[in-house]
């Protein structure tokens, strides 16, 4: 019998309020104003229950399966009778879903994954355009540079053969050949060697603008140019490392130099790497000066030769003066 009221009673809920989904109440647990409320017609009876504060039921959820989840729904709580014919089962508590709530929260699901989609697309869209125009300006920024570079660098080659040109019609400068004078004062004030060289050595860097120059002296005995000081990108060289080398009077272009007394740019490893001049007084040659890397990185000209040929002689006719009165000096 329980289970007749119980299927019957969930058939009536369900033609009642005209849906599937009717939830059926325990109505055991019916208080006396809810029995009170199952008086009277069909009507008023539905009429009256509905009258029960909101919320006074127990809350019964409803879970239910769409096409974009599953959700569980709020119950609209009602107590109604059920009565067939003759025969009254008392009431009982029915819920039914929002329906309405549940195509709401559907529609606005759908709306906000349409516009974060959106935004995605036109985000992924905007950023391919910007990728796009990026590659074309940065490869057009690129060509521009080159040819910017390239015309610089073109236009600084001309330069300079302009300026070499304009040091080859004016040998001297007015400032390098003061210079020399001074440097020509201070080299005849001493009489001592190890002094002139150094005097020497540090004039030279200063006149012609240059890194690295080296002193050779020639050994009579041996036949051989003998470094004697020399300065590099570390300063001056140690004197024992100057003295271990040597180069045979007529080999290469040192002693080449040496052995004709001349002054000559080298052209290795590039042209006008380098000028070697010897040092002769009263006709003899006593050794040879070489100078190599301009501090301006440009090639030795004949104006350069020029300069090293005139300070060689005033520096090998110091350096014969202070080797007699050293001789002179030990003989007394």
């Amino acid at each position: 019998i329980e289970r007749i009221h119980g299927v019957l009673k969930r058939v009536a809920a369900q033609k009642l309020v005209g849906r599937t989904e009717a939830v059926v109440a325990n109505t055991t647990k019916f208080s006396e104003s809810e029995r009170s409320a199952m008086e009277g017609s069909a009507e008023e009876k539905i009429s009256q229950a509905m009258l029960i504060p909101e919320g006074y039921l127990p809350k019964i959820e409803y879970r239910k399966t769409t096409m974009v989840g599953e959700f569980s729904e709020p119950i609209i709580d009602q107590a109604v009778p059920i009565t067939t014919g003759a025969i009254k089962f008392g009431g009982l508590r029915i819920g039914t879903a929002d329906e309405l709530q549940a195509r709401i929260k559907e529609i606005h699901f759908i709306t906000w994954t349409t516009i974060i989609m959106l935004i995605v697309v036109v985000g992924g869209l905007g950023l391919s355009f910007a990728n796009q125009i990026d590659s074309k300006f940065s490869r057009e920024s690129s060509e521009k540079i080159s040819e910017i570079r390239s015309e610089l660098e073109r236009r600084i080659k001309q330069l300079e053969t302009e300026y070499s040109r304009k040091e080859e019609e004016n040998p001297v400068t007015p400032s390098e050949f003061l210079s020399l004078l001074d440097f020509a004062r201070k080299i005849t004030g001493t009489l001592d060697y190890n002094e002139a060289l150094q005097i020497g050595i540090h004039s030279i860097l200063q006149i012609m603008g240059i890194r690295d120059a080296s002193i050779f002296v020639l050994d009579s005995a041996s036949n051989e140019l003998v470094g004697r000081i020399g300065h590099d990108e570390n300063g001056l060289v140690a004197d024992d490392e100057m003295s271990q080398i040597r180069v045979a009077v007529g080999k290469g272009d040192i002693g080449a130099a040496a052995e004709f007394g001349t002054t000559t740019t080298i052209d290795t490893p590039r042209p006008g790497s380098a000028v070697v001049s010897a040092l002769v007084s009263r006709g003899r040659t006593i050794g040879v000066i070489l100078v190599r890397n301009k501090l301006n990185g440009r090639p030795f000209l004949k104006k350069d030769q020029t300069i090293l040929r005139i300070f060689s002689g005033l520096i090998a006719n110091a350096m014969e003066t202070s080797a007699i009165y050293h001789h002179l000096t030990n003989k007394m």
